[in-house]
């Protein structure tokens, strides 16, 4: 994609910012993503209205966490020494340890975040801490712990999709898979 748009220096310069992979690792948590509303309307028990502001704060928020998330990934490789050549079951295991402790808290914090998140922006741009503190008490926690509950136990059929829609994004912005980039390293 890179190649049709920008010259040889220019895209070796673009393709070695870290914001660019950034920015391709959060359209790739973006894209997979959108499975998790199942999940919040299924198991959490959230509403349709909850759901669309989940996805909507996921969006925003995944463009800031892919990139981690994608680093999370890479710095497990290293300190699991998993290669590219590694057996299947090694990777696997990263992309399960990788999602596990990458993916369900960041998850749980959108889930809080689309339940309480627009009455407490409203009480903090109010001014108004009472407001705010009913915001957080009608947080549904156990919706959440559930939601959060499920998608780490889904995590070992969804954590290597993930990681082959991040390896399929970052080939399209012209980037190398997770575990060979970090093989290089």
């Amino acid at each position: 994609m890179t190649e049709k748009i920008l010259h040889s220096k220019e895209k070796h310069t673009l393709k070695n910012s870290r914001a660019y992979k950034w920015f391709a690792d959060g359209i790739a948590n973006n894209l997979f993503s959108l499975l998790y509303g199942f999940n919040e309307y299924f198991i959490a028990g959230m509403t349709l209205p909850q759901v669309g502001r989940a996805r909507a704060t996921a969006a925003i928020g995944n463009m800031f966490t892919g990139g981690p998330y994608g680093e999370w990934h890479e710095y497990l490789s290293r300190t699991l020494n998993v290669k590219p050549l590694s057996h299947p079951l090694k990777k696997y295991g990263l992309d399960l340890l990788a999602f596990a402790t990458g993916q369900s808290p960041i998850y749980a914090g959108y889930l809080i975040a689309s339940t309480a998140g627009w009455d407490s922006i409203k009480a903090l741009y109010e001014g108004n801490s009472e407001q705010l503190e009913e915001a957080w008490r009608n947080i549904d926690w156990s919706g959440i712990v559930k939601g959060t509950t499920f998608l780490t136990f889904v995590a070992p059929v969804a954590a290597t999709p993930q990681r082959w829609v991040y390896d399929r994004v970052r080939r399209l912005f012209g980037l190398e898979k997770i575990i060979t980039e970090v093989s290089k390293k």
